[in-house]
């Protein structure tokens, strides 16, 4: 079977386009004012606040297109005695425990799992849509300028491939012009990729993390792309034992990434002869 330049140039092309997608940092954080918090529930001395849910392309992003949510989180002990914070956990609207991931990789991962979970309950999931009630309740955000752009060194990458491209561009024609461009596509969404998960290993809070008396932390989780979470759960050790505080979070997240459909099933229209009988 032969394939004509065309159909090379096409794959090539395909090529180029996954080669610069998926996740970048932004030159600029995407402005947040946090007026209030979102929620909070005192328990035993212990007080959690859920202060902000950064989601792609959100209020306080600091990645475009991220596949996963970043929970900021308040815990302070009121107590006598000091804690130590174990475990963080999510409950998605399906009633699911969802745990945090430490890294881009896991956090990419679990996300598809947990649409393609939505899917199957005929259930659509656009990340980063039903941020409304959230915003309302616990920011004022203020535009400032830049924003999107794609940091230097990348920029520097795809200059330069673009720049070897056309230097080659009278040897094989079309195909070979291609190749640069393919070769810094993958070298770009590798940079991307480490960029971005260096910065999630930086901002992160690692567990277990404790808190004092009388005193506050400030969690940084990462949790996969999770639908209309209904709770924020906090497991912690004190002198009385192992302990959990959880954070009622529906009233504020419930359409958070989710846009729900049914599946309708329509049965085909019957065209009957005339005097026969339709079955």
């Amino acid at each position: 079977m032969s394939v004509s330049c065309n159909q090379l140039l096409a794959a090539f092309l395909s090529l180029c386009v996954v080669g610069y997608e998926g996740s970048k940092m932004l030159k600029e954080l995407l402005p947040v004012q946090l007026k209030e918090t979102l929620a909070s529930v005192t328990d035993n001395g212990i007080e959690v606040s859920l202060d902000w849910v950064i989601v792609r392309n959100g209020p306080g992003s600091w990645a475009g297109n991220a596949d996963w949510d970043e929970y900021l989180i308040s815990v302070t002990d009121r107590g006598l005695t000091p804690i130590r914070i174990t475990e963080v956990i999510i409950v998605d609207s399906l009633g699911e425990p969802v745990p945090p991931e430490m890294n881009r990789k896991a956090l990419v991962k679990a996300s598809k799992k947990s649409l393609k979970r939505y899917k199957k309950q005929g259930i659509k999931v656009i990340a980063g849509i039903g941020m409304g009630t959230m915003i309302a309740s616990g920011v004022a955000i203020s535009v400032l300028g830049g924003g999107l752009a794609i940091a230097g060194a990348e920029a520097m990458l795809l200059s330069a491939g673009m720049g070897g491209a056309a230097g080659g561009a009278g040897i094989l024609g079309g195909l070979v012009l291609l190749g640069p461009f393919i070769v810094a596509g993958v070298v770009v969404r590798g940079v991307r990729h480490s960029a971005v998960n260096k910065h999630i290993e930086v901002r992160q809070t690692l567990l277990p993390h404790d808190v004092v008396v009388k005193s506050s932390a400030q969690l940084d989780v990462f949790f996969p792309i999770t639908p209309g979470p209904v709770r924020v759960q906090i497991t912690y050790e004190s002198e009385a034992g192992e302990q959990i505080v959880s954070l009622e979070t529906k009233a504020i997240l419930q359409e958070l990434h989710l846009k729900r459909y049914e599946l309708e099933e329509t049965k085909p229209a019957k065209h009957c002869r005339h005097g026969q009988r339709c079955r």
